[in-house]
């Protein structure tokens, strides 16, 4: 992995105790931008989280990956960062692809509809689809986070497709695009 220093000259002059960001290039796609996550981003930090991100954009990286295994909880606030951000990098042509989440930090994403919004990965190679622009036909909102529409227990589903509740037994199919129906 890169240094940051490397990357963005600076970019580790500010610091923050509860969000740690590690940068590193693509090492195939040197215009994409690999953002290790770490920690949360909540109200107190999401001004600094969203300075960083203006960091980034300056030097000219529009495309980034955002790599949420160590990323433990996001606040509304910290959404709205994501969601200025990503405003001003898709003026420049850019992208967000993230990868990783945490089942909690994802249901958040789906239960907010951010799942439509961005692009949200299970791993790097799939990221890669969607950094290639062949992501729209896999792009699907999977694992997805939904209740049952007879008694409303929380399932999930990875794949499209007809399950059984595991509580009242119903039949509920989900469709590709994540449409839920009895």
């Amino acid at each position: 992995m890169e240094d940051n220093i490397v990357v963005i000259p600076n970019f580790n002059d500010r610091w923050d105790k509860d969000l740690r960001l590690t940068l590193s290039r693509d090492a195939e796609m040197r215009n994409v931008l690999h953002v290790f996550l770490t920690g949360r981003i909540d109200t107190y930090n999401s001004e600094f989280f969203q300075g960083r991100l203006d960091k980034i954009l300056e030097y000219g990286f529009v495309k980034l990956v955002f790599r949420c295994s160590s990323l433990e909880y996001v606040s509304s606030s910290g959404l709205g960062a994501f969601v200025t951000a990503h405003q001003k990098f898709v003026q420049k042509g850019g992208l967000f692809v993230f990868t990783d989440l945490q089942p909690k930090v994802l249901e958040v994403f789906q239960l907010l509809g951010f799942n439509r919004l961005f692009c949200i990965a299970n791993d790097t190679v799939d990221a890669g689809y969607f950094l290639r622009g062949e992501g729209d036909a896999k792009k699907t909102v999977f694992p997805l986070s939904f209740q049952c529409p007879i008694c409303e227990k929380r399932l999930q589903a990875k794949k499209s497709g007809r399950f059984r509740c595991s509580n009242c037994k119903s039949v509920i199919s989900v469709a590709d695009d994540g449409r839920v129906s009895l």
